[in-house]
């Protein structure tokens, strides 16, 4: 990912899929897909994660962008892409089939992201971390937890299970994992 690059506008951010068959030895010609930031400052590309979301047994693909202006500076979102197909062209932030935002000014959703098995079924469970957390619990970050695909566009309000720092500067988020 290029979360700084400057595409339409500056430091709107761009994703490349190579595929690993791919032998070109420059980035563009090697990119059998490549989705672009929504707008300037957006940072798309700022966490990746690839997992399986919706046991259809191909990859899907999650995408932060934790300059995303939302609700003021810095909201964040989450862009996800479902049974990404490595043949698929250009795309931009808005063919996302799920869109995870944030849900207030300097929140910082997608900073980081994870997809891993917290439980026994066979879909993985998303993890977002938020490093601004909410202004109304100190603002020290936060990881919100999705059990399940949250519908087409939604925010971390929606996740199954938050988790909120205790300390007011501990950016809690900053990085995500589930161990194996």
């Amino acid at each position: 990912s290029a979360p700084y690059a400057d595409t339409t506008d500056s430091d709107e951010g761009r994703v490349y899929v190579v595929p690993p068959s791919s032998e070109a030895s420059s980035l563009e010609d090697a990119a059998s897909l490549v989705i672009d930031g929504l707008h300037g400052g957006a940072l798309f590309g700022s966490a990746l994660a690839v997992g399986n979301l919706d046991d259809a047994g191909t990859d899907d693909l999650a995408i932060g962008a934790v300059g995303r202006n939302v609700y003021g500076a810095r909201t964040g979102a989450v862009s996800v892409f479902l049974n990404l197909n490595d043949d698929d062209g250009d795309r931009d932030g808005d063919d996302a089939d799920v869109v995870i935002l944030g849900t207030e000014a300097a929140q910082a959703a997608g900073a980081s992201i994870h997809l891993g098995q917290l439980d026994d079924d066979p879909e993985d469970e998303l993890l977002v971390g938020a490093t601004g957390g909410l202004s109304s619990r100190g603002g020290g970050g936060m990881v919100a937890v999705f059990r399940s695909l949250p519908s087409s566009e939604s925010d971390l309000g929606d996740a199954d299970h938050r988790l909120y720092s205790p300390d007011g500067g501990g950016e809690l988020g900053a990085d995500v994992a589930v161990a194996a």
